[in-house]
């Protein structure tokens, strides 16, 4: 957990420099007249954007190793000689401005967050696509640049996700093996936006808005419920839902200020974070109608210069992605085989990319079929299947909230102040993407972000719950509560000494070994399997669950690429593997046992029949 909370640490500082810098550029081009300062968290967050645009343009000519955490510490280092009057100086205005009973309290709601989430990251990977795919795929981001048709080796290892790139640079060796340690990073930030929120009534004022209260505190437990297991895993799941809340919630407060109809460093901040999103998640990808309705909103301002900004954005941080997309697919967005365009030798064949995104598709509704034949019809029996494995209160709850929003919202905004339009028009973009949502994939992790937000926007008002008082204090109260019985758990374990804590108190719990053997492909390719199950978890590369009958090594060596031979079967088909001489001898040993007792079971019959 030490090491965890250090390269936390490190973290926050290099993403809050480069943040920082960059909001500060577009302090003097004179983009933000009237605005308040961003949040520490926003102010990560868009540091992680930016890593992430730079990551996706090096790593398509570079590994994302020691020399890229190098490279980027020398950049913060240069960032932080550079500017150290002005940071001094904003540090120094900071404080003056903190009020001191909320910076103590604030202060201690966040360590008892963000303990527990040091403690869930520090415990051993859950999500079994980690497993599948995760842990991979950041192998090969750290050991090879983007590989050309690396996703004809395994499908899954072509999800691109400009997540994987961050968490290639964040990781760190230990000797308990490799940490991949920013997932629990992504909650931390909605701690300290938490913690803000529920201390914001010991300024000894109102609050501006009721939502600036209860919002946060209401999306942390709310993520917790459908990630907290997974905290400690690879994952780019949560990352999307996390980036909607910062990114609805600031675009709510911009129409607040009354900048709703103003071409800012706000439009364009939330136009890199939704693209960020998208990016990171190809589900998330009706948050750009966010960006859309802000420039639509203030399009008498909309000039050339503007024009050119944004296709300029969308040019740097979508570029790298679909080019990462063709190297390893030879499709522009994978796997959406209607983007079908190109004719490269590395391409996967068609056939396989439909049944990948059937696989998607089919996974999400829990169908009874094979998951990868095509999805039946809407509303064929998929339905009634879905909603039975969607049993968890919880999430039965959320979706009937989702569809009653619409009458709250109706109710809320049928007849709202210019102020309101940010909020009507998230939670808006928020139910369209709830039904993208359920129409394309209704797995829980893949919507989680639409659904919150069209489930809580209508739910809170202005001055409802209550913005001062009492019962503004109550979160505050929830949270500290909540926090202390969840830590109930390590802090026994610590008294105790128990071996789950003390395992884990400097080093977080290591990632599964799988056992894995040697497969011998086509054109000299030797991969491998695991010997038991389908994960592959940190086995060296290359590694596979599946090793299709079709790939071979476009050139002498891995780093040539790889490609499906012209003589690939029709649709995804797994090379068999060989068994050692020793499981030959226990299955032929079984088989003999088996058949012993066959024989003894028929002549006790038969004596029985007698």
């Amino acid at each position: 957990m030490l090491s965890l909370l250090l390269c936390w640490l490190l973290v926050a500082g290099v993403t809050l420099i480069i943040g920082w810098s960059v909001w500060r550029v577009a302090a003097k081009v004179g983009l933000l007249a009237g605005q308040e300062a961003l949040p520490l968290e926003l102010l990560s967050l868009l540091g992680l954007s930016i890593l992430a645009m730079v990551l996706g343009i090096s790593s398509l000519f570079f590994s994302v190793g020691l020399s890229s955490q190098t490279a980027v510490g020398v950049v913060v280092l240069g960032l932080l000689v550079g500017q150290q009057a002005a940071l001094r100086r904003t540090i120094r205005n900071a404080w003056r401005a903190a009020h001191p009973l909320q910076a103590i309290v604030f202060a201690g709601v966040l360590a008892v967050l963000g303990s527990f989430i040091l403690w869930k990251a520090s415990l051993g990977i859950r999500n079994p696509d980690s497993g599948l795919y995760h842990v991979q795929s950041i192998r090969w981001i750290v050991e090879y640049p983007a590989l050309v048709g690396l996703g004809n080796l395994h499908g899954r290892l072509a999800f691109n996700s400009s997540v994987f790139q961050l968490m290639a640079l964040a990781r760190y060796m230990s000797p308990v093996g490799p940490v991949y340690s920013l997932s629990g990073y992504f909650f931390t930030l909605v701690a300290v936006a938490t913690a803000r929120s529920v201390t914001a009534p010991l300024r000894g004022k109102p609050a501006d808005d009721a939502r600036l209260i209860w919002l946060a505190p209401l999306w942390f437990l709310l993520l917790l419920q459908v990630y907290g297991p997974w905290l400690s895993s690879p994952s780019p799941d949560w990352v999307p839902p996390i980036v909607c809340f910062f990114l609805f919630f600031q675009y709510a407060r911009k129409w607040e200020r009354g900048q709703g109809r103003q071409l800012d460093s706000n439009t364009l901040l939330i136009l890199l974070l939704a693209l960020f999103a998208v990016t990171a998640k190809l589900s998330a990808l009706p948050i750009l109608l966010l960006p859309l309705h802000s420039l639509w909103a203030s399009r008498h301002q909309l000039n050339r210069r503007w024009i050119i900004v944004c296709l300029v954005a969308l040019l740097v941080v979508l570029g790298p992605w679909v080019a990462r997309n063709v190297l390893q697919t030879g499709y522009l967005v994978y796997p959406l085989p209607a983007l079908d365009v190109l004719a490269v030798d590395w391409k996967i064949p068609i056939n396989y990319v439909r049944q990948e995104s059937y696989m998607v598709t089919n996974y999400a509704r829990r169908v009874a079929q094979p998951i990868c034949t095509v999805p039946a019809p809407l509303w064929s029996s998929w339905l009634a299947r879905w909603w039975i494995h969607f049993l968890e209160p919880f999430n039965r709850v959320l979706l009937v909230a989702v569809l009653l929003s619409p009458l709250l919202a109706a109710f809320r905004w049928w007849r709202r102040t210019d102020a309101e339009n940010g909020w009507a028009a998230g939670w808006l973009i928020g139910f369209v993407g709830s039904v993208f949502w359920f129409l394309a994939g209704p797995d829980i992790r893949f919507g989680t972000g639409f659904l919150f937000v069209a489930a809580t926007w209508p739910l809170i008002g202005p001055r409802w719950p209550s913005r001062r008082g009492l019962v503004a204090g109550l979160p505050l109260v929830v949270m500290v509560a909540w926090g202390i019985q969840h830590l109930r758990d390590p802090f026994y374990q610590l008294r105790t000494l128990s071996s789950a804590i003390t395992s884990c108190w400097i080093w977080p719990t290591p990632i599964p070994e799988a056992a894995t053997r040697p497969l011998a492909l086509r054109n000299g390719l030797q991969v491998t399997v695991p010997v038991t199950g389908d994960k592959c978890w940190n086995a060296p590369l290359p590694c596979v669950q599946c090793a299709e009958v079709g790939v071979e090594l476009r050139g002498a060596t891995i780093a040539d690429g790889f490609r499906t031979g012209d003589n690939a079967p029709a649709e995804m088909c797994c090379l068999p593997i060989p068994k050692t001489p020793e499981e030959e001898l226990a299955e032929a040993r079984q088989d003999s046992v088996h058949r012993a007792r066959m024989t003894q079971m028929n002549r006790e019959i038969k004596l029985q029949y007698r």
